[in-house]
């Protein structure tokens, strides 16, 4: 063994050099490996350090953190890349017709359960038995909505309007398109100028011999890309029930209403209290005095199946007008008619009422 007093004092010197060294490697790996991990979970809240290390700044503290970041992105923590990754959904359920794959829970559910006036929705594409025996997700794409009333009513010899409203998230053109209408029914598309909306309205003037009975419209919107490529929304269905002719009292020959809209019907069973509100819209060419001349008269308010007299509503300047009317028994629907003008709603806390 070497005994020279020089060589051992150059050994002492090189000890703390080297652990200096080998120091400075753990501090630059750790950097490298504090950044790519900040890196990787960034998207799910990691900011700094203490975005995942709670209290000593180790490794086990990190992992902890990191897993809660993982969660509550609604994914799970990888130990291996120290990153979140999203969890596997299982094997690909098959849905049989008209259910449709939920790809964000992989279950069977109505399609036209999910349709909502403003919001986005997805819908499985060439899902096929080779992704299932994969067990890869199908492939999606984005889809109009639709909305619509569910069911409307009218009379004999009137005139119904239907509006539909169609939005598509990818900003594709829209054209909302039949499936199924009432023979004689129209569809004209627009925009909704306040919505900012595709607008379809169906119109459909009832012939006056018509007996009553239950129809149905059904339509469906169809987004078109630059491409060509389609895609097309649930069919929304409204149904329609049609009611016996008003046989109404007044010969009306000027234009001062345009409508008399029955905008609401209730029935408390407890008051023993129907309560309808609608509002009359003038004519653009009527004046105040012409309005003010013809508010002598009341609208009147009837049973829409048997013609029933059950009360009447006074109405304002402004066409508005509401009134509760004390009856024994609920009625299913109610036409009110003023000036000539006629319109029908179903009741609503009316129990055994046909749908």
């Amino acid at each position: 063994m070497n005994s020279n007093p020089n060589f051992k004092t150059s050994a002492r010197r090189l000890v703390p050099a080297f652990i200096f060294l080998l120091s400075m490697m753990c501090l630059i790996t750790d950097a490298q490996a504090t950044s790519s991990i900040l890196s990787a979970n960034n998207a799910n809240g990691a900011t700094d350090c203490s975005s995942c290390h709670a209290g000593a700044q180790n490794s086990s503290t990190g992992r902890v953190g990191m897993a809660k970041l993982c969660v509550a992105a609604g994914k799970t923590f990888n130990l291996s890349t120290l990153s979140c990754i999203t969890a596997p959904v299982g094997p690909t359920v098959s849905c049989n017709s008209p259910l449709v794959r939920d790809a964000a829970t992989n279950t069977c559910v109505n399609p036209t359960s999910t349709v909502s006036s403003g919001s986005c929705n997805k819908a499985l594409s060439n899902d096929d038995d080779e992704d299932d025996d994969e067990h890869v997700p199908a492939p999606v794409e984005i889809v109009p909505t639709l909305s619509a009333p569910n069911k409307v009513s009218i009379n004999a010899g009137g005139t119904l309007k239907v509006a539909f409203t169609a939005l598509d998230c990818s900003g594709r053109q829209l054209s909302i398109v039949p499936v199924k209408l009432p023979t004689g029914a129209t569809i004209v598309n627009s925009i909704d100028t306040e919505l900012h909306l595709a607008k379809a309205i169906v119109t459909w003037t009832v012939p006056a011999t018509t007996k009553p009975q239950k129809l149905s419209i059904t339509l469906k919107a169809i987004a078109t890309e630059s491409t060509n490529k389609t895609a097309s929304s649930a069919p929304q269905t409204v149904l329609v029930k049609v009611l016996p002719a008003v046989q109404s009292k007044f010969n009306v020959s000027d234009a001062l209403v345009d409508a008399n809209v029955l905008a609401s019907a209730s029935f408390n069973a407890a008051t023993k209290k129907l309560d309808v509100s609608g509002q009359v819209i003038w004519s653009k060419t009527s004046t105040a005095q012409q309005r003010q001349a013809i508010l002598k008269e009341t609208a009147m308010i009837t049973d829409s199946t048997n013609g029933a007299y059950l009360g009447t509503a006074i109405v304002n300047i402004n066409g508005n007008w509401k009134a509760p009317v004390a009856i024994a028994f609920g009625t299913c629907s109610v036409n009110v008619t003023f000036h000539g003008k006629t319109d029908v709603r179903d009741v609503t806390g009316v129990k055994n009422c046909p749908n």
